[in-house]
């Protein structure tokens, strides 16, 4: 990689970008380590030597616009139930149910409706102008928007990372985060199933995260099917059908994938996270 990178300016483009291509990986290995800093370091060297690379452009916008937050204001209670106590002073109880011994969890109304509705609602008002993006995920590519792009939804996204979602992985995943001391999202994502004139579905896969979130930012009457689909889950629906303002979050190494969707539209936000020490 190293000697690949130090190559001539006067490279072909497909070199450049293959050359590109591995930079931002070895950035992203960074980030599974938990080395953020690392992982910002070596996306601006990839800015820097190729500064016209959508990707790598993409990903240096994503680490200046998305909050990483800090993990100690959340505390155990003895019953196991985790208190959010910043902002004081109203602590909140975080309830959710879980599943694939604790490697899955699901919060339901877990997010005010109203604000998920107005926002799926004004983004894709934003799509119909500039277009949705088709192949940002190279393996598993999905109908979307990054959330970084959209200012409304990125500032109601950071604000609710903080007061929701983030201590939602702290309770659920308390046992994998005893080391961490931070939350980092590596990407987020505004993602559109439709089932007459687009995806309809996505297949199952793993994430290049630690942990991974689905936000349901739709009605369950405006669609039918859809879902997150866990192959493993041996006792109960393997699809978690997510209804307006439902979370789930779940290990990004495990196999999912998304349920196909038979009749209208459904929204949903996709958030890779990793942890840091």
């Amino acid at each position: 990689l190293l000697v690949s990178s130090s190559r001539d300016d006067d490279d072909d483009d497909d070199d450049g970008e293959d050359r590109a291509s591995l930079l931002f990986e070895y950035a992203r290995v960074a980030a599974w380590r938990g080395d953020f800093a690392l992982h910002r370091a070596r996306l601006r060297v990839a800015a820097e030597k190729f500064p016209e690379n959508a990707r790598v452009a993409e990903a240096v916008a994503s680490n200046e616009a998305y909050r990483s937050v800090a993990l100690d204001p959340f505390q155990q209670t003895k019953e196991g139930v985790f208190l959010l106590n910043n902002p004081p002073p109203a602590a909140k109880k975080i309830f959710f149910a879980s599943f694939l011994e604790g490697r899955v969890a699901r919060a339901d109304a877990y997010l005010p409706a109203e604000e998920c509705l107005s926002l799926a609602a004004s983004t894709e008002a934003l799509a119909k102008e500039r277009g949705w993006s088709t192949a940002r995920h190279y393996s598993v590519p999905t109908t979307d928007l990054p959330v970084a792009e959209v200012p409304s939804l990125l500032e109601w996204f950071n604000k609710r990372l903080e007061s929701h979602l983030a201590p939602l992985v702290a309770a659920a995943f308390a046992a994998d985060l005893r080391t961490a001391s931070r939350l980092h999202v590596v990407d987020a994502f505004f993602v559109k199933y439709d089932a007459e004139h687009g995806q309809r579905h996505l297949p199952l896969h793993t994430d290049q995260s630690h942990f991974s979130l689905t936000i349901a930012m739709n009605s369950k009457v405006d669609f039918d099917g859809g879902g997150t689909y866990f192959p493993d889950l041996s006792q109960g629906d393997p699809v978690f059908a997510l209804d307006v303002g439902d979370v789930v979050a779940f290990d990004g190494s495990i196999l999912h994938g998304g349920y196909p969707t038979r009749r209208g539209i459904r929204y949903i936000i996709a958030v890779f996270l990793c942890w840091a020490t």
